[in-house]
């Protein structure tokens, strides 16, 4: 024999209100507009780039090690932290391939040393060398 369900209503409210809001104020947690829709500043903004700055960069294609598949190195940098985090980012995006950070170098994905070389220069870069190529 099957057990017998029992439905409940969903008119019927029950002890703890119909919504949220309400069941946290019957717990007793207070509720304040001004918590909730305070934006968080704990983020550090990086600084603006200053790639007009950088004297020489060198754009290298790269293979060695990296198990065939064909990179570009771009090096001379002198931007640490969230400075090249932020340069990675959009260098990706325009280049709509992906960027890597290792130690002071971007690594992007596959052979894109010209167009590499092109976002640079029109970044404000005074020389860009290009190797491997």
């Amino acid at each position: 024999m099957a057990k017998k369900k029992t439905k409940i209503s969903q008119n019927d409210q029950g002890s703890l209100g119909s919504s949220l809001g309400a069941a946290l104020l019957a717990k007793g947690f207070e509720t304040s507009p001004s918590a909730v829709n305070k934006p968080s500043d704990t983020r550090e903004q990086p600084e603006p780039l200053a790639l007009d700055q950088i004297k020489k960069l060198v754009v290298q294609k790269e293979r060695k090690g990296r198990g065939g598949k064909t990179v570009t190195v771009v090096s001379g940098l002198q931007l640490k932290g969230p400075a090249l985090k932020s340069l990675a980012r959009d260098l990706g995006k325009a280049l709509g391939t992906g960027v890597k950070i290792e130690e002071e170098t971007l690594v992007v994905q596959g052979g894109q040393g010209d167009r590499v070389k092109d976002w640079f220069l029109a970044k404000g870069v005074k020389r860009v060398v290009t190797s491997g190529q």
